[in-house]
């Protein structure tokens, strides 16, 4: 699983934004995992003041390098998750992902998450005991 931060942050001011270098990134990774010989599931979850699942369920490395490769920060998507960074709802949404046998789960895989992000929660609810 990938949690990705889609903050307007991320569109930086540089010719390769945060949002470029995090993708190329993720890339490598997905990659990487794909030469194991097994059978490799992926969940991409974006978040910003809110979250949500970019997949439906566990894809393909095929399917989420074709999902990633979509992802933008335009006017639609901040919309879609908003302008702030909240640690909080991404993590939740992560959580429940892995705790439901959402569609493509491996049940017995060996399960990994990265949290990626360019910088500081700036939002979140304010009880650090509640995750």
């Amino acid at each position: 699983m990938l949690v990705l931060d889609m903050s307007p942050s991320m569109l930086g001011g540089t010719p390769l934004s945060g949002l470029a270098e995090m993708k190329e990134a993720v890339r490598e990774l997905i990659t990487s995992y794909n030469s194991y010989d097994r059978e490799v599931k992926v969940q991409l979850v974006g978040f910003a003041t809110k979250a949500t699942t970019k997949t439906t369920g566990w894809v393909t490395v095929e399917e989420a390098l074709n999902i990633l490769n979509n992802i933008t920060l335009g006017e639609e998507s901040i919309a879609e998750v908003g302008g702030s960074t909240n640690y909080d709802v991404a993590l939740a949404v992560a959580m429940d992902e892995f705790k439901n046998d959402s569609v493509g789960k491996l049940l017995n895989g060996d399960n990994q998450m990265y949290f990626l992000t360019d910088g500081s929660a700036n939002r979140g609810d304010g009880n650090p005991n509640d995750l």
